[in-house]
């Protein structure tokens, strides 16, 4: 089984709403037995907290529930994970930074690196933003999501 990781900063906005898309796509094309997904957080000031509210009524709009509890990424997620996708470059050079001697610096990558309409390093954090901006990384990580599933079938 192949697992993928999601990485933001705060484990409430971007990534776990990129776990739940992925995890959506997955189950829609009957490929739980071939991939899983989990996100995390570089910070633990959210640990144990459900997504932000916006996150999740941006989620809900789409059909996803999002049960997901933030959590602060571990050494141990290098040793569980196959791929490490993150939101933007500055939580990709801590990520990093954090990896063990053995864990190939080529398994992080940034997520929006995938996008076929503007591809990129950052997928914006909506945390100070209004209603349709997490709409907008909705669609951001939705269309990052499905060529990301199609590059690594």
């Amino acid at each position: 089984m192949f697992k993928v990781l999601f990485v933001c900063l705060g484990n409430i906005c971007r990534s776990p709403l990129a776990e739940a898309l992925f995890v959506q796509r997955i189950k829609s094309q009957e490929l739980q037995a071939d991939y899983a997904a989990d996100s995390c957080g570089l910070i633990d000031f959210h640990k144990g907290n459900l997504a932000d509210p916006r996150t999740r009524q941006t989620a809900l709009k789409f059909g996803i529930d999002i049960l997901h509890r933030s959590r602060q990424i571990t050494q141990k997620d290098f040793e569980v994970f196959d791929e490490i996708l993150v939101m933007d470059y500055s939580v990709y050079t801590q990520v990093m930074a954090m990896k063990p001697a053995c864990f190939d610096g080529s398994r992080i990558k940034c997520l929006r690196t995938f996008d076929p309409i503007s591809p990129g390093n950052t997928v914006p954090d909506p945390y100070y933003q209004d209603q349709a901006v997490f709409e907008e990384v909705h669609h951001i990580l939705d269309r990052c999501i499905a060529n990301y599933l199609l590059m690594i079938r």
